[in-house]
């Protein structure tokens, strides 16, 4: 099970500083206790198919793009310091191009990172249990390189 899990967003393509998801509550709150790998996908390419020979041969292969997926809580004092929260977010995934680091355990590794879809969980959210604390669960599915750097 990781016990320290962070992950980074660089935003120096904006002149902002890199933006930190983590498993501590704060503005950004990773929402998963353990994690893997993206999955990997390796894609073929075959020879002509053959009239007298059975089954297909594998001439080249390379691998895909793979995604980390990453359920995050946004918080914020109010309804819209947590919209403003989950806009900067959007925004930070929202590049055409930058890297995003994971930190499992004290093992840090860095991809290459495209433009990432963006999903809710639920709606906007106010915990009674905390005072006047609103979150917002979202889901970043972020494209990467198939290796990391």
């Amino acid at each position: 099970m990781i016990t320290v899990a962070t992950f980074t967003i660089d935003r120096s393509s904006l002149g902002l500083a890199d933006l930190v998801i983590d498993g501590a509550a704060g503005d950004y709150t990773v929402q998963r206790d353990s994690f893997g790998l993206p999955p990997r996908s390796v894609r073929r390419t075959y020879a002509a198919a053959s009239p007298w020979a059975d089954g297909l041969l594998v001439v080249a292969t390379a691998l895909d793009q793979t995604t980390w997926v990453l359920p995050v809580l946004v918080q914020g004092v109010d309804a819209d310091h947590c919209r403003a929260k989950a806009s900067t977010l959007m925004a930070a995934v929202d590049q055409f191009s930058y890297d995003f680091t994971a930190d499992l355990d004290g093992v840090v590794e860095v991809w290459a990172a495209e433009p990432a879809d963006v999903t809710q969980g639920g709606p906007l959210t106010r915990d009674a249990s905390a005072g006047s604390t609103y979150f917002w669960e979202l889901t970043l599915s972020i494209p990467v390189y198939p290796r990391p750097s």
